[in-house]
């Protein structure tokens, strides 16, 4: 068993980036790893089989650290996840207090973008990217 150590990955088709994707995993998930290939994972999560690059899963249960207070109902997604690997609100506000010439606005910003497979693939393919990965 492996466990989903990013805010969310895609369960793809394939071993490679631009895979078919099947359904999105979450920070925390259960999967049941069935193999490896050129630094993906083959898992299964639920009745559903495909692939997660090997960077998106940990073999550790990961869950809230002892410190971090149990989520509240009005907790967001990405607070969880930090709060998760031992970053919490106050955590955030103190390092911001000390580093206050940083564009933490920028970051933010940043965090909220998403890009669609297709696009990424017209992006890929219009300038002529190629992956190191096989």
């Amino acid at each position: 068993q492996v466990f989903v150590q990013t805010k969310r990955s895609k369960l793809r088709s394939g071993p490679a980036p631009l895979a078919r994707v099947l359904q999105e995993v979450r920070y925390g998930d259960a999967l049941e790893a069935l193999g490896e290939q050129d630094g993906w994972v083959r898992v299964r999560a639920g009745r559903t089989e495909g692939f997660v690059h090997k960077t998106a899963i940990t073999p550790k249960r990961v869950v809230l650290s002892p410190s971090s207070p149990a989520p509240s109902g009005n907790a967001q997604g990405a607070d969880v996840v930090i709060a998760g690997k031992g970053f919490s609100r106050e955590v955030e506000q103190q390092y911001a207090s000390q580093n206050r010439g940083l564009n933490f606005s920028a970051v933010d910003e940043m965090e909220r973008r998403t890009v669609a497979d297709a696009e990424l693939a017209k992006f890929i393919a219009a300038g002529a990217l190629t992956s190191r990965e096989k």
